[in-house]
Parts: structure tokens; C-alpha cells; sequence
């Protein structure tokens, strides 16, 4: 999450590990849910007017209060809501349109895996684009990884679902990435019936709640 103001610290300061820590500059964020529970937030960074910050887990679904302090003991409340999920996928050029931040993976018998290009960026400001993903022979099977975040909090595997082109895919995994705080992360396995069918649109559903669409291309 991220939020914008000012005075939240007197200095910029990053987080240097996966470790987040809970202060950054002097700046510490407190998150109450509507149970009443207070827990302190991971920081990414922090500076005078931004704070970016992972929302804590175990928290009561409704509406909530964000607060940030700063070394000098001022502090900002901010209103906020918690949701059970919320999913959202990450883009290539950061604005969660076009291409997904994605990989993918080929896994072809007696042959060791491979990752395939997603997407291609240039240019400043970076345009991407889609690469068109080779499935390969019928003994190849090709899976997406995508990321985002607001997924891990699925009430089930079965409750989640991918569909490209309008195609459902074989759904392996939905859940936290297990290395980047806050990142999750959705496996699927790309149909053959699919091949060469150009660019698609690409839509991630979570326990009912559409993820921003984005666009694949298979070859």
C-alpha cells in the first residue's frame, strides 16, 4: 500500500533486506481493523511526502485506520478498508494494463525446463509488449506465473480461477510468492488449444472478485 501526505519523515530512507523492517527514518505505520486489533506494518520506504508499506496480515475484514508516525512524535490517521481479497496483477510498464509482469515456464519431456519471454520493453518512457509464447510439441507443457497481490487471502484453491482467451486453464497454485513481502503469486498451465491464437485477454477471478484484465500472446 502507499500513501501520500507529508511530514512523515525528514529524510528518504529503503528498505536494504527482505526482512522489511517496522521503522524506516524514524517513520512508523500502525494499521486498527474493525475488530480494534492493532498491528505494525512492514515499511518498503519511506520518505518526506510517500510511505510505502505492506499491509499487515491477520487482520478483520471492514473498515480500518492507517497511521503514521514520525521521529518527532506527530502523527496522521488515515481511513482505509480491509478486504478478504483483493486481487490485482502487476504489469510490465506498472500500469496494470497490457502485458503482465509474468513468466513463463516450458516443460518438455527428457528436455530440461525452460522460461519464456512474457513481454519486451524499450524506451524511456519503457513501452512492453507481448512476446508470443511457443507451446512447443504435444509432449510440452507451458505454464504461466503471474504476480500481484490481494490473492492470498482466497478461501480456496477452487475458488480461484484463470481464463485466457475464455479458455479456463489448469489452475497449480494461488497464494503468497514466499519470497518478496507482500507479492503473491497464481500458477497456470497455458491450454493447446490456444495455439496460435495471437493476443489474448487473460482474467484472474478470486472467490468472485475480478483482477484487472491483462493480455497474453501464444503463438
Amino acid at each position: 500500500m502507499v500513501a501520500f501526505g507529508a511530514n512523515f519523515s525528514t529524510s528518504t530512507a529503503q528498505a536494504k533486506s527482505l526482512t522489511l523492517p517496522a521503522t524506516l527514518a524514524g517513520a512508523t505505520v500502525t494499521v486498527t481493523d474493525s475488530a480494534g486489533t492493532t498491528r505494525a506494518a512492514p515499511l518498503f520506504y519511506v520518505s518526506p511526502t510517500q510511505i510505502d508499506f505492506v499491509v499487515p496480515e491477520g487482520l478483520a475484514s471492514g473498515s480500518a485506520t492507517v497511521t503514521v508516525n514520525n521521529s518527532a512524535g506527530s502523527h496522521v490517521s488515515l481511513p482505509t478498508t480491509i478486504a478478504h481479497v483483493s486481487p490485482s496483477l502487476f504489469t510490465a510498464d506498472s500500469s496494470g494494463t497490457g502485458v503482465p509482469a509474468a513468466l513463463s515456464l516450458s516443460y518438455t519431456s527428457g528436455a530440461s525446463p525452460q522460461i519464456l519471454d512474457v513481454f519486451s520493453c524499450s524506451g524511456s518512457p519503457a513501452v512492453c509488449t507481448a512476446v508470443p509464447i511457443d507451446l512447443g510439441s504435444a509432449s510440452t507443457n507451458v505454464f504461466l506465473a503471474l504476480f500481484g497481490t490481494g490473492i492470498r487471502g482466497r478461501s480456496s484453491l477452487s475458488a480461484v480461477s484463470v481464463t485466457l482467451g475464455g479458455v479456463a486453464l489448469q489452475l497449480t497454485y494461488a497464494g503468497a510468492q514466499g519470497t518478496d513481502a507482500g507479492l503473491d503469486q497464481v500458477n497456470a498451465r497455458i491450454d493447446r488449444s490456444l495455439i496460435a491464437m495471437g493476443a489474448l485477454t487473460l482474467q484472474l477471478v478470486v472467490d468472485g472478485v475480478a483482477a484487472n484484465p491483462v493480455t497474453v500472446k501464444i503463438e
